[in-house]
């Protein structure tokens, strides 16, 4: 399996929050984050986190399942690289030695 970036599961927790952007101006949607496939594979990887920057509220969360033995797999350090820079911080990263959890937080630029 590739690695993933995580959606929203069927209880989506308070904190995460979305903002869809329309013309005019941003609509607060319900807390339901955007989620994203084979994050290993996105040809632009920054624009990406970018793009998803745009649309997750300060606070909001980016959550990244890595699973072995995926010839894609990024490393939770990888991750964070590739991730901070876009005003993303590092909240923790969890798991074994087949997959890793790796849980971002937006914050307010």
């Amino acid at each position: 399996m590739a690695s993933t970036w995580v959606g929203a599961p069927a209880q989506v927790p308070s904190t995460w929050k979305v903002a869809v952007p329309v013309p005019g101006g941003v609509h607060d949607q319900p807390p339901r984050p955007p989620s994203a496939a084979q994050a290993g594979e996105v040809p632009d990887q920054q624009a990406c986190l970018r793009s998803l920057g745009q649309v997750l509220k300060p606070g909001g969360r980016l959550v990244f399942v890595e699973m072995f033995p995926d010839p894609d797999r990024l490393s939770v350090r990888e991750l964070r690289d590739l991730v901070e820079p876009e005003n993303f911080e590092f909240v923790e990263a969890t798991g074994n030695r087949w997959e890793d959890v790796v849980r971002f937080r937006r914050v307010d630029t």
